[in-house]
């Protein structure tokens, strides 16, 4: 990920001064460090310091992140002691590591803590987090020396038919041995249909090699993805936690020991274009858009009058099936058709989906005689034709 200087980090400190013989000339100041130039889904720092003559006793405020930053590291606690002039001072810091997943204008509430027994709050600080520059791959730029860790999300293609599978793939890629990976945010894919298929880490990983540095890819999630309406879509980033060690490591080494640091990484944006299916659907178009086969069978071929018949159309193929209307089936006057039953499976096989969906309709012939169904038609959209 290519770092690069940001717009805008707002923030306010409050210094508290302790009242009470023990703790009569020390003060509390709450800040951010850095102070400015903070980016989204890079960690910074909340500091509480506490300065006085002496080490102080500190309760902990119960701080746990906020809905909208969270906690990735810490407290951590540091205490340094100076002497001059033959006067003692002590500065004790409590660090708390926090990262926001996207841009934006958060607040740190006011914290409450105790020192030397005393209650104590700071001010709420308030924060303005900018965007974090990169190309629209996910992937460094060509002219700009790729991250030694990062996050990489990527569509099989950037445009699709409404009711088309497309994938998306998430990669991690590593030239330094990184471990403890979880999620901070996802996209929800609200307007999609989304198929996850499992993704193994345990294995040996894909190696690839950007400019002259070598990286381990991992990839971490893949799913399958259908729109269910036209448009311009953009999906949302993936944001990550990891840990990462201080010095390059085994590059394929994802799991190993010996890590120092917390960091975090984020994918671009994805943009797809969705297009509406062409006008002029034949008759009986249902929404399918793949390619697939049609299977239609009478569960017998003799019943006696008011007998029940079973008639069963079944659809298979690649592509997805779940929201697809049946088969058009136009019995003739002398048979009572009943609604009819459905069942659906879905298989991934790699990055493809293929379904099955069978409808089953009940059939009451209501004379005797031979009996003629109109034929069953099944029509769909299939994008490589």
């Amino acid at each position: 990920m290519t770092r690069r200087l940001l717009r805008g980090a707002a923030l306010a400190a409050a210094t508290l001064v302790l009242a009470g013989s023990a703790a009569a000339d020390a003060t509390v100041r709450a800040f951010l460090r850095p102070e400015g130039g903070l980016r989204d889904s890079e960690p910074f720092e909340l500091v509480l310091q506490i300065d006085g003559p002496e080490t102080p006793r500190v309760t902990l405020p119960a701080f746990r992140g906020t809905s909208d930053l969270r906690l990735v590291g810490g407290p951590n606690t540091t205490t340094r002691m100076s002497f001059v002039n033959g006067k003692s001072s002590a500065s004790y810091q409590v660090v708390y590591v926090l990262v926001a997943p996207r841009v934006g204008r958060f607040e740190i509430p006011a914290l409450a803590l105790e020192v030397d027994g005393q209650a104590h709050r700071t001010s709420p600080i308030e924060v303005l987090v900018g965007a974090a520059g990169a190309n629209r791959s996910g992937a460094p730029a060509a002219d700009r020396a790729p991250d030694p860790v990062f996050l990489e999300a990527r569509l099989g293609s950037a445009e699709a038919w409404v009711g088309e599978p497309i994938a998306l793939n998430v990669t991690l890629l590593a030239s330094r041995a990184v471990s403890d990976p979880s999620w901070i945010s996802r996209p929800t894919f609200d307007r999609f249909w989304a198929e996850t298929i499992d993704v193994q880490n345990d294995g040996e990983p894909q190696r690839r090699r950007i400019g002259d540095q070598l990286f381990a890819a991992y990839p971490v999630e893949r799913r399958v993805l259908v729109a269910l309406s036209p448009g311009d879509y953009t999906i949302e980033p993936y944001v990550m936690q990891l840990r990462a060690a201080a010095r390059s490591g085994d590059v394929f080494d994802l799991f190993s020991f010996g890590l120092r640091e917390t960091i975090v990484r984020k994918s671009e944006p994805l943009a797809l274009h969705v297009r509406q299916l062409p006008a002029g659907a034949p008759e009986g178009f249902g929404g399918a858009v793949g390619r697939y086969t049609l299977k239609v069978e009478l569960d017998r071929g003799t019943a006696a009058v008011d007998d029940a018949v079973a008639l069963r159309a079944t659809v298979e193929g690649t592509g997805v099936l779940q929201s697809v209307a049946p088969p058009t089936l136009a019995a003739p006057a002398e048979v009572k058709l009943f609604e009819p039953k459905v069942t659906a499976t879905t298989s991934k096989v790699g990055e493809t989906i293929r379904s099955r969906k069978t409808w089953e309709w009940i059939l009451v012939p209501l004379r005797p005689g031979e009996l003629r169904l109109p034929e069953i038609r099944f029509p769909y959209f299939d994008p490589a034709a």
